[in-house]
């Protein structure tokens, strides 16, 4: 996260550095180039310059520039971003000299990779002032389409706050597979940075969602809804909290009863659940639902609820699983809950 801020700071940095570019370099996007790639080297020395390239620039009196067709490459801890926009609007450059006065920036047909993020038809509108020693940054982000490694959405927007001590995004808005996604979250930079993000989903078409994990949602059918908040330090998480439920019109996989089908009352219900067990089919459910959260660091637990009309059963399952705390033992959980085939 420490590295996202640098590349962060080292991305506006040419843009709030154009005054300084003289009367030579204010119309001609060569010497402009060279000036914002120096000025990057120079103050953000942990981000190593691949490329910066303007097609073309317009300066207008006093202190406005039109950079059209940008591209930039910047390596941080062998990790490459890569941005190109085809319209990057200045306004009020000169405010970055008197303090709380902000600096317009519009960003229009946007791209950018960063490791496992790719975003595309990306558009923001930022204010950028100087309060102190800090550049503080103020705006709205909206972006055609997101991924992060084969997960993602699209009609995304989100405001954001930041400065280089934290970066605070609200009112994050997404659709995601058939349905919404809304959330907050904030980062604290520092030698370990500190994060809690808050994410509420509602509709989300399982289908779709299990083809691009891969089957790890196979056991499932519906629509599914839910919270999560997930906090900690680090790789490490201090706090977790997740609840979700699939409404009715939901189903699930009936060997997932397996190991109870044998204690189940002869009946025609019975009959069912066993027929379904072998030919491998689903049950509809009126309730689904799971929880889990860390009752201590390296202790998880929950819950699962499931109740159908169609075998008129009712469950109520309580499930524990000890972990380090630690991200990577969380999807280890996470994949012994719902196992891929």
């Amino acid at each position: 996260m420490k590295i996202l801020r640098n590349i962060i700071i080292g991305f506006f940095l040419f843009l709030l550095l154009v005054v300084s570019a003289g009367s030579y370099a204010v119309n001609n996007a060569g010497a402009m180039g060279f000036i914002a790639r120096e000025a990057v080297r120079k103050y953000v020395r942990s981000v190593e310059v691949k490329e910066l390239k303007f097609g073309s620039l317009v300066y207008s009196f006093p202190s406005g520039w039109v950079l059209k067709d940008v591209r930039i490459r910047l390596l941080s801890d062998k990790r490459l971003f890569t941005f190109s926009s085809a319209r990057i609007e200045i306004r009020d450059a000169l405010n970055w000299l008197k303090p709380r006065r902000p600096v317009h920036v519009v960003l229009s047909e946007a791209d950018g990779v960063y490791d496992k993020l790719k975003v595309s038809g990306v558009s923001v509108q930022a204010d950028v002032s100087r309060e102190g020693a800090r550049a503080v940054f103020r705006g709205e982000i909206e972006a055609a389409s997101f991924f992060w490694d084969k997960v993602g959405g699209s009609a995304a927007k989100v405001f954001f706050t930041a400065d280089p001590r934290v970066a605070v995004m609200n009112n994050i808005q997404a659709d995601v597979y058939g349905g919404r996604l809304t959330g907050t979250s904030t980062v604290v930079f520092g030698k370990t940075p500190r994060y809690e993000v808050n994410a509420v989903l509602s509709g989300v078409d399982i289908a779709q969602l299990d083809r691009t994990l891969g089957g790890a949602f196979h056991e499932l059918g519906g629509t599914l809804s839910g919270s999560a908040r997930v906090a900690g330090v680090g790789q490490q998480i201090n706090a977790l909290d997740m609840s979700w439920n699939m409404p009715s019109g939901g189903k699930v996989s009936a060997a997932l009863l397996a190991s109870i089908a044998s204690y189940l009352p002869a009946s025609v219900e019975k009959k069912r659940i066993d027929s379904l067990i072998r030919s491998g089919g689903k049950l509809a459910v009126e309730v689904f639902s799971f929880t889990i959260r860390n009752d201590m660091p390296d202790h998880l637990s929950g819950t699962i609820g499931l109740k159908s009309r169609e075998a008129n059963l009712e469950l109520n399952i309580s499930h524990e699983v000890k972990v380090d705390a630690r991200l990577d033992s969380l999807l280890t959980a996470w994949g012994v809950v719902f196992k891929q085939p």
